[in-house]
């Protein structure tokens, strides 16, 4: 016998078991069919000019031929039932189904055609019942306009609607209208190869989903982009020189991102990803008294009583942040709009900032650093008429601080 023989003599012996143990476990005595038709699933553009093509169930579609269909149980693992019988584009099989009245066999059907999508569409019968509405509609595979030519995956494109604004609010999150939306920042989406395969500047883009916002001005949107995985990175005109990154999905300064077929690359009609950022306005207020300084300690690794195990692979046990950066920014209660003030680096080896010649006020401090391995905290401090020395000591905690692997 041939190894290919051997492998389908024990495919037909596991079917059989499959099938035995379901007929014993269910009472599959008896049989029900199933059956319907197959057509090619005509397309519209939804929403109109996002350039994402649906499949739409027309009574008028056109037949398709030459598709298989597969039978799988849509429990039991989504063990494999039975071949469907195809016939033009009409198909049609028989499954077991339960003796016992009131118990139903829930199956899944799958269908796959040459130069089409697959699809799949739920049924569930009883003993003795003839379904034969289960008609499918497969999407033909996305192909360029211009050429003629299936895309290189031969799937749907995908989009993707990217945002930038100028973060007064200094939290990470687009507060409009009280973060304006920042154009002129390169926008690279790269993928798994470490390639950048489009770029845009934002508040540049061609076109726009509709009712894009908040802020057309900082915005940008890719189309056609290859389903699959990708990084997402910004930069802002006179890049780390003259600007702070305050988001990060999951740590450091950009964004991953998976793009499925046909993906609109928004969420809920607005983007996708987003990118805050803070201008580097220096230390020195000049005007007031009071130095506002402190220590930005490592929230996990200067815990005295939880340390870091010395050998935790993966993990550093910082005592405080390596490259910290401090935002001093106005208290919304107080002075009006919230925007920065003053920003500083802190010291990388002590951990030491500090803010000179701050004026009578309220204030708040985002506490962070620049590569964006720590998530941020704030802190809130009042400075008063007579003030000359204000402390403000920072927890700050790391991004998967202690995950192994």
């Amino acid at each position: 016998m041939t190894r290919q023989g051997y492998r389908q003599l024990w495919v037909k012996v596991i079917v059989i078991v499959i099938v035995g143990l379901l007929s014993a476990q269910g009472g599959f005595a008896q049989t029900a069919t199933i059956g319907g038709k197959i057509y090619t699933g005509a397309q519209m553009e939804d929403p109109p000019g996002s350039g994402i093509f649906v499949p739409v169930f027309a009574p008028a579609a056109t037949p398709l031929f030459g598709a298989s269909v597969m039978v799988q149980n849509q429990h039991s693992g989504g063990a494999f039932i039975t071949y469907a019988t195809v016939t033009g584009n009409s198909w049609s099989a028989t499954v077991p189904a339960p003796t016992t009245p009131g118990d139903s066999a829930e199956y899944v059907i799958m269908f796959s055609a040459p130069g089409h999508d697959l699809t799949s569409r739920p049924c569930k019968v009883h003993s003795g019942d003839v379904v034969l509405d289960k008609d499918a509609y497969l999407p033909p595979l996305f192909t360029d306009p211009q050429t003629g030519n299936p895309s290189p995956d031969e799937l749907p494109l995908a989009n993707l609607l990217v945002y930038c604004f100028r973060d007064n609010v200094v939290n990470g999150e687009d507060d409009f209208p009280d973060d304006p939306g920042m154009s002129g920042v390169l926008i690279e989406v790269i993928d798994e190869d470490g390639n950048v395969v489009q770029s845009g500047i934002s508040g540049s883009s061609p076109t726009l989903p509709p009712a894009a916002g908040p802020d057309v001005s900082g915005l940008y949107f890719f189309t056609g982009l290859v389903p699959g995985e990708y990084h997402v990175r910004a930069t802002p005109p006179g890049g780390a020189a003259q600007w702070h990154w305050t988001t990060s999905e999951e740590g450091t300064q950009e964004w991953e991102v998976i793009l499925r077929p046909g993906d609109p690359g928004t969420e809920g009609g607005i983007y996708l990803i987003w990118f805050g950022f803070v201008p580097k306005l220096g230390k020195d207020m000049v005007t007031g008294n009071a130095r506002i300084h402190g220590t930005l300690f490592d929230a996990d690794g200067a815990d005295p009583v939880d340390v870091i195990p010395p050998d935790l692979v993966c993990v550093t046990g910082n005592d405080v942040v390596p490259d910290g950066f401090v935002v001093l920014y106005t208290d919304a209660e107080a002075l009006g709009p919230p925007h920065p003030v003053a920003t500083t680096l802190a010291d990388p080896v002590t951990g030491e900032y500090e803010f000179l010649h701050v004026p009578p006020g309220r204030y708040k401090l985002f506490f962070s650093d620049v590569p964006i391995d720590y998530v941020y905290s704030q802190g809130q401090v009042a400075v008063g008429p007579t003030d000359t020395d204000i402390l403000v000591d920072a927890l700050v905690p790391r991004f998967f601080a202690r995950t192994q692997g």
